[in-house]
């Protein structure tokens, strides 16, 4: 069975290979056999790509779904017709998966594990595994929202306002109960001398049954007492473990373990009940946050404290309040995409980097450029240049003297564990900043600052013009490709709307190389394999299931497993373009028929079943259309049915029974260039 597939891949190729080479058309007008080196000729021949490829790729990134014959007909007959198709597509819920996808990667919000928050939360305490999708989705929901809404994208920025869950905000004003100075002191802002000891206790609730209400009302006889259990998970062990109490008076970390409590954990108190184990913790119990305060997405306005107005450090735990909060006071200062916890995960700092990474890597977030000493722009000052780390006189000197009077905008605000900054030296540091040509400084070093300046940074336009173009290409567009420059200029003249930035990038020949344009003189366009994001929704929304972490306790771990190896969108520190995998590896192949053969046993011949062996014909003619992506219209269609027939009537001659036959052609399909590649 394994050689017929090797052969029916083989044959998908041929045909694929032969469509492509009639679909393609002569060299346009200016891209032919002109003198190399002159500006107006590529250096590499160039072939047009015809729209039933470039339709499906931009469908496919967009969305996952595939292309009806309707839509490949209109932009045949009318390429311009393919801008409003996009805005149509855009519409689309499957749309909102994939700029959910692109814009937490953008953003730089996903690279982080549970234990990247341990600088921020203190006590060697990671952030659960279940809040982990909300802190990589917060910043892309609120990019996702302004985009719909028509705010202007650099708002992104400057905003105090984010899409958060119950469970995200509950994070957010926990952290805020967290105290973390530069040399890693923990204490919680709940004990003395900021308030009175702070003392709450875990009860079996089998004995005291105390509603969530009464828990967190002040008036309750019960405040500040919790029901765990039940008694079954308890057990006899852990009934003796409770009642316990947890001082903050006497605990650095009693808020950690409340607000761990509320996902089911109850941790060792300092004063363990008589007959308990020392370190007996008990896991498991039933959580206090639901399944729904994690999807509850909304916008959140936070605040600063200021001394009119503090923060309300008995919030973290009261989660019925914050289930219908739509803002909060906090007095660690959150703006824009980077001082999130999960771009602060990502980029940690200490006593020796200073804050220098978290301020590059900004920079090339919002502005995609980093510091380079020979485009360098003339410093404002040398205020936070430490000239034992940056001598003057070496090579070092030329970042330096631009990054480290920059980074003081986050040294001024933030301890080296992105707490508040308490340390009066560092608040009085003047900030100041000089890049990309612009020079601001003097008076206001504080993150709004910042946020005003990149937002209003002339090089912004193009950086986000270029991070959609390398999500679409797999590769960079060239910066000074007029067609490049008029995208840049219709989302500037569109006061920054990223709708149009959209439109006008995966309209254009930058990305559906219809026609020649600069960026194709030193590359072809770029066919790449379906990175993790791509390949996983198209699955999903072709086959109606989760394709990367199949149902069934079994077949789920081994899937996510395999999945894993696919490869993913990802940045490196200090680099300007995304780090992406374009080129299909033994791994990659191997993972993706492993893969696909898992699907085939959840679509094939069971309830509810997608497809069924005794219905061969209409479930390949589903293969080719959903699974493969080909509509009646593309010429492919007809050629890549009879060839899964073939291989279908190949398997039973093989000795094949009907399920193995068309889990086999299933397998073929799925793992066919037209769903693992981009741009066929």
């Amino acid at each position: 069975m394994h050689q017929i597939q090797l052969f029916g891949r083989l044959l998908v190729t041929i045909v694929l290979a032969a469509a492509f080479g009639g679909c393609g058309s002569d060299h346009p007008p200016g891209a032919g056999d002109h003198d190399a080196g002159t500006d107006s000729s590529p250096a590499l021949p160039f072939e047009a790509v015809a729209p039933q490829s470039y339709v499906a790729k931009v469908k496919y990134l967009l969305t996952g779904v595939p292309v009806t014959s309707d839509e490949l007909t209109a932009v045949t007959g009318d390429p311009s017709k393919l801008a409003a198709l996009v805005d149509g597509w855009l519409e689309l819920p499957e749309a909102d998966t994939a700029l959910i996808q692109f814009f937490a990667n953008a953003f730089q919000q996903t690279q982080m594990t549970g234990d990247s928050f341990t600088d921020q939360i203190g006590d060697m305490t990671d952030a659960p595994d279940a809040l982990l999708p909300n802190l990589r989705e917060s910043a892309a929901r609120t990019a996702l929202k302004m985009m719909k809404d028509g705010t202007p994208f650099n708002q992104t920025i400057t905003t105090h306002t984010f899409m958060m869950t119950t469970a995200l905000l509950q994070f957010y004003a926990f952290l805020d109960v967290r105290l973390r100075d530069d040399h890693q002191n923990d204490r919680d802002k709940l004990s003395p001398p900021r308030t009175a000891d702070f003392a709450w206790t875990g009860v079996d609730d089998s004995i005291q049954h105390i509603p969530l209400a009464d828990s967190v009302n002040p008036a309750s006889p019960s405040y500040l007492s919790w029901s765990v259990g039940p008694s079954s998970v308890l057990g006899p062990v852990g009934s003796q473990c409770v009642p316990r109490t947890f001082h903050s008076a006497q605990y650095s970390n009693a808020s950690v373990h409340l607000f761990l409590l509320q996902y089911g954990t109850l941790g060792k108190a300092p004063v363990m009940p008589a007959g308990c184990p020392n370190a007996y913790g008990i896991d498991h119990l039933t959580p206090i946050l639901t399944a729904s305060d994690f999807t509850d997405w909304r916008p959140v306005t936070i605040t600063t404290a200021t001394a009119a107005n503090p923060s309300d450090l008995n919030l973290f735990y009261d989660v019925p309040k914050l289930r219908g909060a739509t803002s909060i006071v906090l007095d660690i200062p959150r703006v824009g995409f980077f001082t999130t916890p999960a771009f602060f995960a990502n980029w940690p700092t200490n006593v020796n980097n200073l804050a220098r990474v978290t301020t590059n890597q900004t920079l090339i977030t919002a502005l995609g450029k980093s510091f380079n000493p020979e485009s360098s722009t003339t410093p404002l000052s040398d205020s936070g240049i430490n000239t034992q780390h940056a001598d003057p006189s070496t090579a070092c000197y030329g970042c330096h003297k631009n990054l480290d009077p920059l980074r003081e905008f986050f040294r001024h605000t933030y301890s080296l564990t992105y707490h508040e900054q308490l340390d009066p030296t560092e608040r009085a540091a003047v900030a100041s900043f000089a890049f990309g040509g612009v020079r601001v400084g003097g008076g206001d070093n504080t993150g709004d600052a910042l946020a005003a300046i990149l937002a209003a940074h002339p090089l912004f336009p193009g950086a986000w013009a270029q991070k959609l173009c390398v999500w679409a290409n797999s590769a960079p567009c060239a910066e000074t490709d007029p067609e490049f420059l008029r995208i840049v200029a219709a989302f500037t003249a569109s006061n920054l709307s990223f709708r149009t930035l959209v439109r006008e990038m995966m309209s254009s020949p930058l990305v559906t190389a219809a026609t020649y344009t600069p960026t194709y003189a030193d590359r072809d366009p770029v066919v790449s394999v379906a990175r993790y994001d791509h390949f996983c929704q198209a699955l999903q929304v072709r086959l109606g299931l989760d394709a990367c972490n199949l149902p069934g306790a079994k077949t789920a771990a081994k899937a996510k497993l395999l999945s894993s190896n696919l490869p993913a969108d990802g940045y490196n520190r200090g680099a300007e373009i995304p780090n992406l995998v374009r080129a299909p590896a033994l791994f990659h192949r191997s993972t993706v028929e492993n893969l696909c053969q898992y699907i085939a046993a959840q679509v094939i011949d069971v309830a509810n079943a997608k497809y069924q062996s005794t219905s061969k014909d209409a479930a390949i003619a589903d293969l080719v259309t959903t699974v493969m992506g080909l509509p009646p219209a593309d010429a492919r269609a007809a050629p890549m049915a009879q060839l899964l027939t073939e291989h279908y009537a190949a398997a039973v001659a093989a000795g094949a029974k009907p399920f193995d036959a068309l889990s086999s052609t299933f397998v073929l399909a799925c793992t066919s260039p037209l769903v693992t590649g981009i741009g066929l």
